[in-house]
């Protein structure tokens, strides 16, 4: 069976993960979200008490790692929007979701919840309830098949459902010390350290 570039590239980036799980693991991980924020010495993404502008940041924030994901993940992406169009666009999200969408089941089924699981810990990182995570995974979601995904194909009704309910689930059931959140950790850690 001969396999695609795509496919070839996205089992790379998924090895690359999974090493840094590995290595954040190694390196130890905090108690709480709490401890993540004091050593960044920084709270300005928490939300506090409800807060809607917290809200905001960690949403804006998270948006723009789907865009960088999408273009370290695959290259095509960036001539696919060059190729596209505003007409194109308007055309893809005025039409009705595809229930077929092209993919394959790994990345429908197993790649797009760990995708929403992602987004759901985010969000629980940053001190959010489980109700607030979830609608946030769900405008994520939705965000990324109207936006990013429009600009090559109808957005996937597949991809609507599935990535932020099966996602919210398992981000729903990620403790603390698991690939996950070890995994989100570092990239927190990361970003906090640009600022």
């Amino acid at each position: 069976m001969i396999m695609e570039k795509r496919v070839l590239y996205q089992v790379c980036m998924s090895t690359l993960i999974l090493l840094l799980f590995t290595w954040n693991l190694a390196q130890g991980t905090p108690e709480t979200t709490d401890d993540i924020f004091r050593s960044f010495n920084t709270n300005l993404m928490l939300a506090k008490n409800g807060q809607k502008f917290g809200y905001l940041q960690s949403s804006i924030l998270y948006y723009s790692f789907q865009w960088v994901f999408v273009f370290t993940i695959d290259r095509e992406v960036g001539k696919d929007i060059r190729k596209s169009n505003f007409k194109r666009w308007i055309k893809n999200i005025t039409n009705l979701p595809k229930i077929p969408d092209g993919d394959d089941w790994i990345t429908n089924y197993i790649g797009h919840p760990l995708a929403g699981a992602s987004a759901f810990v985010f969000f629980k990182n940053f001190g959010f309830s489980n109700k607030a995570s979830f609608f946030a995974t769900v405008l994520q979601s939705t965000l990324f098949e109207y936006t990013v995904e429009a600009w090559k194909q109808p957005p996937s009704a597949v991809d609507l459902i599935v990535t932020p309910l099966v996602g919210s689930l398992i981000g729903s059931q990620v403790g603390v010390n698991t690939f996950i959140f070890s995994f989100s950790y570092t990239i927190s850690r990361f970003i906090f350290r640009l600022f």
